[in-house]
């Protein structure tokens, strides 16, 4: 009986210890969230996506800190990563415009450059260069890619700068 009422004890203490806790947590948290937000704005791009980090391992199920996350990670021309996220805001909320948009500029932007590295390794005498000119030319219309992007036949380069915080979708900006 001694043990029992020794367990039941030990059980009260963890338990107080425990909401002791997140009662703490919460105002770190805030804080955090703040702090993410204001970086975000900022572009403090490294600091921001730190703050979200630890924001998402407390709230693992918020799509919204997955889709920062995603963006971020799109900022700093980290297209898996930031595909990684916003496939996880994706399943959370099959209905998340911003991570599904996102994504797609992602998905996007790695078709045009990689239309553009093949344009440049391919002899102008193939077939498919004239083929593969005509999509970077197509894509070169859309209106996301061309304010964020110099025109890619004029500047073979272009494809190290597929990645620009411009183009991508955010909600409270």
């Amino acid at each position: 009986m001694a043990r029992s009422t020794l367990s039941r004890i030990l059980i009260g203490v963890a338990a107080l210890l425990l909401l002791e806790g997140c009662a703490l947590s919460s105002p770190h948290l805030l804080g955090v969230s703040r702090q993410a937000h204001a970086a975000y704005q900022s572009g403090k791009i490294a600091l921001a996506l730190k703050d979200y980090r630890i924001l998402a391992e407390a709230h693992a199920n918020d799509p919204y800190i997955w889709t920062r996350i995603g963006n971020l990670e799109a900022i700093q021309d980290q297209p898996k990563k930031a595909v990684t996220a916003y496939r996880r805001a994706i399943r959370i909320n099959p209905q998340d415009g911003e991570a599904w948009y996102n994504m797609g500029m992602v998905k996007l932007r790695e078709a045009w450059a990689m239309f553009i590295e093949a344009y440049n390794a391919i002899p102008v005498g193939n077939p498919a260069h004239a083929h593969i000119q005509t999509m970077i030319q197509a894509l070169g219309r859309l209106p996301a890619l061309h304010m964020t992007m110099p025109h890619p036949l004029s500047k073979p380069d272009a494809a190290h700068n597929v990645m620009s915080k411009d183009g991508l979708r955010r909600s409270g900006s």
